[in-house]
């Protein structure tokens, strides 16, 4: 969060977070956040309704995910989810400067339906979970030609190979 804390301080921009889960809403309402940073307590998806989200391996860990995987939990919560687009509509935006994501495994599904409902944005921050049992680096490479496709260069791959950073190329 100490990015968007400084996007906020430096830039005096605004920042939506989203994220369905009881704990991080707790969290959040037990920050002293800046009147910026706008948070909602809804999942980011490719469709809009309910989703379950399955818990965390270990009580102390945070991170929930909408795909069935050996590294979660068998069990779940039921929490709203939102398109994008249905989320940019309800806002009043027309495009994203920077999306910055990390979803445990359903970003791949949101960027495809990012590309699918065109939504013209900046820049993506996103962490990709190649790593889950469910998924595989061919979704990886797959969600990366699309996004090269649709006119997004990777500027930035973490170490890990995980996090990536895409920017909207300029037109020739």
């Amino acid at each position: 969060m100490s990015f968007e804390l400084s996007l906020i301080q430096q830039y005096g921009v605004t920042i939506r977070a989203f994220d369905p889960t009881p704990r991080v809403k707790t969290w959040i309402q037990s920050q002293s956040l800046p009147a910026q940073f706008r948070f909602q307590q809804i999942g980011i998806a490719d469709f809009d309704g309910e989703a379950d989200f399955y818990l965390p391996p270990k009580r102390d860990f945070i991170s929930h995910s909408m795909i069935r995987a050996r590294q979660y939990s068998e069990d779940s919560i039921r929490v709203p989810v939102a398109k994008l687009a249905t989320v940019m509509r309800t806002l009043g935006h027309n495009r994203i400067d920077i999306l910055k994501m990390d979803i445990e495994g359903a970003e791949y599904a949101v960027l495809k339906d990012l590309i699918k409902d065109k939504i013209e944005v900046g820049q993506i921050l996103v962490e990709f979970h190649h790593r889950l049992s469910s998924v595989g680096i061919e979704k990886t490479r797959a969600a990366l030609s699309a996004l090269n496709d649709y006119g997004m260069k990777i500027c930035y791959v973490c170490p890990r190979m995980e996090i990536l950073t895409l920017i909207r190329a300029l037109a020739k």
